[in-house]
């Protein structure tokens, strides 16, 4: 099927490393996304895609098991393991990110969410009714004060 991806993708360039291994199924009865990524290399700035971070080097591994097609009705996880990104000189490590979404199974518009993000330096968590793309949006806010 057209919506439906269930194998590995490699890619290797000098400024992109990447490597994609398990199910993206797109199509609206069962959306799934369960694979493994490891992004060994990424350079942003050779490839412009940051001005910013121009001389930046990230790599992580990760891994996700989601369901659900709407983004407020999401259950599973995504966690990164092992990401590091260097940038002037500095680097950032990080061992592992852990961000789990939980929604209730239900028609009813006041349905519980859960939004749990566990990390080395933090753990957050939300539970209640909210829109997560409302949420992300607040959440970057915060970050760019």
């Amino acid at each position: 099927a057209k919506d439906i991806y269930d194998d590995a993708l490699t890619i290797e360039d000098p400024n992109l490393r990447v490597h994609f291994d398990g199910l993206a199924d797109l199509t609206k009865a069962a959306t799934q996304l369960h694979f493994h990524l490891d992004i060994p290399h990424f350079a942003p700035g050779p490839l412009h895609l940051s001005e910013k971070y121009a001389d930046a080097i990230v790599s992580l591994r990760s891994q996700v098991d989601v369901a659900g097609l709407d983004p407020n009705h999401l259950n599973g996880y995504l966690a990164i393991d092992s990401l590091q990104m260097s940038h002037v000189g500095e680097k950032v490590v990080m061992k592992q990110l852990l961000l789990e979404a939980q929604s209730e199974k239900s028609t009813v518009p006041n349905a519980k969410k859960t939004l749990k993000l566990t990390g080395d330096y933090f753990t957050a968590c939300a539970s209640g009714n909210f829109d997560y793309a409302a949420l992300a949006t607040s959440l970057m806010k915060q970050v760019e004060r």
